[in-house]
């Protein structure tokens, strides 16, 4: 790995920092990844980067500074309003989604373009994540101006009353670009409502056609797995679409 890993911690909240090879030399400055399960992101990190990298070396892809970010209440952070637990055994669902994207675009984001040396344009800002995490990026979109390329992986859009509410909103950002990646057997072998899960993406995916102006803002791509298949190539993807060169 020819970049920098480092840990940080914010306001009580446990971050990694990816810092691309060139990153330090004089005069520039990156466009910044915010990836939601932090933990999970980073135990992916050693197959991703060694390809990642090169891929800046053949300038394929643009370098930009990787921010994970650690979530203790995923179920909770990640869901934009209270929803009944699937299952008896967990939680119900607490809904804290519209604090925690505040955090991140707000009070993160400014943290970080004030130490790191960042491209703070939100063409330059984006935000991925993964099952409840790609929830939260799609929601994001409702409630900022900030963001201007999200990659939401296999999105629960089985969430109660989403679908609707995407339907009555619009992105904030005219130029927001989408990418939405999906397996065509999630929740296939689900008891619960995740057994519609593709068909509640592809409602989804209707609507926002709908919403942005110019057909290469959204794209669609999926795979033939369930929700858990192949999650190092599944990021692989989303971050080549992310982060490729203009």
């Amino acid at each position: 790995m020819k970049g920098i890993i480092k840990e940080e911690y914010f306001k009580g909240r446990k971050l990694f920092i990816y810092m691309p090879p060139s990153y330090g030399k004089k005069g520039k400055t990156f466009p910044v990844l915010y990836s939601h399960d932090g933990k999970e992101v980073e135990s992916l990190l050693e197959g991703l980067l060694p390809e990642i990298e090169l891929s800046f070396d053949k300038r394929e892809l643009e370098e930009f500074i990787w921010v994970g970010i650690y979530s203790e209440q995923r179920q909770h952070e990640y869901t934009p309003w209270p929803m009944p637990a699937l299952v008896s055994r967990f939680e119900d669902f607490k809904g804290l989604g519209k604090d925690y994207i505040h955090f991140v675009t707000k009070e993160l984001k400014g943290y970080i373009d004030k130490n790191y040396f960042t491209k703070p344009e939100a063409a330059d800002t984006w935000m991925m994540g993964y099952s409840l995490g790609g929830l939260i990026s799609i929601y994001a979109i409702y409630e900022t101006t900030c963001l201007g390329k999200i990659g939401c992986i296999c999105g629960s859009f089985w969430y109660q009353s989403m679908r609707e509410w995407v339907q009555q909103h619009k992105p904030l950002n005219e130029k927001l670009q989408v990418l939405i990646y999906y397996g065509k057997k999630e929740g296939k072998s689900s008891q619960t409502i995740q057994r519609h899960a593709v068909e509640c993406t592809e409602q989804v995916i209707k609507y926002l056609k709908r919403q942005m102006e110019n057909t290469d803002q959204l794209e669609i791509a999926f795979d033939e797995g369930g929700h858990h298949y192949n999650l190092e190539e599944r990021y692989k993807k989303v971050i080549f679409w992310l982060a490729r060169r203009k």
